[in-house]
């Protein structure tokens, strides 16, 4: 195609790491009865499943197979893409120091000591079979919740997916095993000082500073803090709407296994990490919207005291900048 990134939302260079990933030299087949392909072919059919909202019919038309076929091409290059995911998405824990400083250099005055941002967003699916239910969320839809952590650079440094929609981004962190390790082996994760920064939706930790709760007595510190904090956590909006304008068959998942859904996501954030890697951010449409909003509530919190005291020496901080 003549111009390759405005149909696949990839750069040639990028999708021609992928390929090599997936040994373009060696013939593959997909199942038993069914012609060879090329890993250049299941790369391809399989970006462009993921760049658009086409049907498998439609795929199948494009690249010479049938509906079956395309669907089974794209599902085991998910598979295969998911079981490199330690190659593109890892916790920086070899670069602390230079993750921290990137963020600093984000904005003219910046919080000091912040090593990721993480939110919380909602993948639209077809209502499951089983337990459809938990699976329905507040804005009326079916959805699968997908968490990430991010750096300054909009790359992925962790991800999980798969909690049903109805649940609240705080369920869902302390739920991740990202939070787990940060309860049990804290000094490796973020070493003696660094946090993340999260929205109000997010529990106050001392590892997790949140935006003051704004219930209109908010002194001038506290202003002053919250539109700073807002300042640098926008990177992890930007990071979803990226990563959603690029891949826009996460607007809406027409399949039935939850298992499936999740490797299809993951595979989406493993080639979103691929393209920052390869220097490929821009995308050739809007990002995708975001507009879910959760609930104005105060999540548990499992060290308030000396989480609340974090908070406020940042805010100190910023106040003598």
């Amino acid at each position: 195609m003549d111009d390759f990134k405005s149909h696949f939302r990839l750069t040639k260079s990028s999708t021609e790491e992928v390929i090599k990933l997936l040994n373009s030299k060696r013939e593959m087949k997909v199942k038993k009865g069914r012609p060879l392909i090329s890993s250049t072919k299941e790369v391809l059919l399989s970006i462009w499943t993921l760049a658009n909202q086409e049907s498998f019919r439609g795929i199948g038309d494009r690249f010479g197979v049938n509906k079956g076929h395309a669907h089974t091409i794209f599902i085991d290059f998910c598979q295969k893409m998911c079981r490199m995911i330690g190659k593109f998405i890892t916790w920086p824990n070899d670069n602390l120091e230079r993750t921290v400083f990137k963020f600093e250099e984000l904005r003219s005055v910046s919080l000091p000591g912040v090593i990721g941002c993480v939110d919380g967003t909602h993948i639209y699916i077809k209502a499951p079979k089983e337990d459809s239910q938990s699976y329905y969320n507040r804005k009326g839809r079916h959805s699968i919740l997908l968490q990430i952590i991010c750096d300054s650079e909009m790359r992925i440094i962790d991800a999980f997916v798969g909690w049903p929609g109805s649940a609240n981004d705080s369920r869902v962190w302390q739920q991740s095993p990202i939070y787990n390790r940060f309860l049990n082996e804290s000094s490796r994760y973020l070493g003696d000082k660094y946090y993340l920064l999260g929205d109000s939706a997010y529990p106050l930790d001392t590892f997790l500073i949140v935006p003051y709760k704004d219930y209109g007595n908010l002194t001038v510190k506290q202003k002053n803090f919250n539109r700073r904090h807002s300042s640098i956590r926008v990177v992890v909006e930007q990071t979803i709407g990226l990563l959603k304008g690029r891949f826009r068959r996460l607007k809406y998942l027409d399949m039935e296994n939850i298992s499936s859904m999740s490797k299809v996501v993951m595979t989406s954030c493993i080639l979103h990490n691929l393209c920052i890697n390869q220097g490929d951010i821009d995308c050739t449409e809007d990002a995708f919207v975001d507009d879910y909003n959760e609930p104005a509530e105060d999540p548990i919190t499992r060290n308030r005291t000396a989480a609340e005291v974090k908070r406020n020496q940042l805010a100190d901080l910023l106040m003598q900048n």
